[in-house]
């Protein structure tokens, strides 16, 4: 099996949401990495696992190794969002925040993921009327990329922050993101959104 196999089925394990076997993959891969460049992007893969297994403070530790090895602000967003999946949301936004001061305008994609992710800690927060315009902000920013899974999450992101409010309006946005999931060819953003739509009001 070629490193690439290895890795795809990795990738493979994690959507399956077997998420220890997906840890053993990258483990096995970072082990046999041919570079130090290869052995960290492999390692900031295997922070999904250890997320998704709850093994915060290894993907912490990870993270803020990358982060001072780099200083870039792809390793800052990935700290952000382990400390956003661990429930310290404070801490996330102002990760986030401090990302967004190191964009540079014309990075659509990037400016979009930042975006979303302090609109969607806001929201997480209890601060909806303060996520609301970083959404809005996030979708006319994932239309200027190529990327249909960033748009997706944009949608997905205003039908969050609708669905209590005003659920036809949910909906739709839910239905947006939906097909541009489809167009991604993201199974497991699809199932989502479809579990989303069914506990609408």
């Amino acid at each position: 099996m070629t490193a690439e196999t290895a890795e795809q089925a990795a990738w493979d394990a994690y959507d399956r949401k077997d998420f220890q076997k997906a840890a053993r993959a990258w483990e096995d891969l970072i082990a046999s990495a041919a570079s130090e460049t290869a052995r960290d992007e492999l390692r900031t893969n295997y922070c999904y696992a250890l997320v998704a297994l709850k093994r915060f403070g290894e993907a912490r530790r990870i993270c803020q190794e990358l982060l001072e090895k780099t200083g870039s602000h792809i390793d800052l967003h990935q700290l952000g969002m382990v400390e956003r999946e661990a429930g310290e949301y404070e801490r996330a936004l102002a990760l986030f925040e401090q990302e967004h001061s190191m964009l540079q305008d014309g990075d659509f994609l990037a400016q979009a993921a930042n975006l979303y992710e302090r609109g969607f800690v806001r929201n997480l927060l209890g601060r909806r009327e303060e996520a609301l315009p970083l959404a809005e902000d996030c979708l006319a920013l994932s239309r200027r990329t190529d990327n249909p899974a960033m748009r997706g999450c944009a949608w997905r992101l205003l039908g969050d922050l609708h669905r209590s409010a005003n659920p036809k309006l949910a909906q739709d946005h839910y239905m947006q993101a939906r097909a541009a999931f489809v167009e991604a060819n993201d199974a497991v953003a699809c199932a989502e959104i479809d579990s989303r739509m069914r506990l609408l009001t």
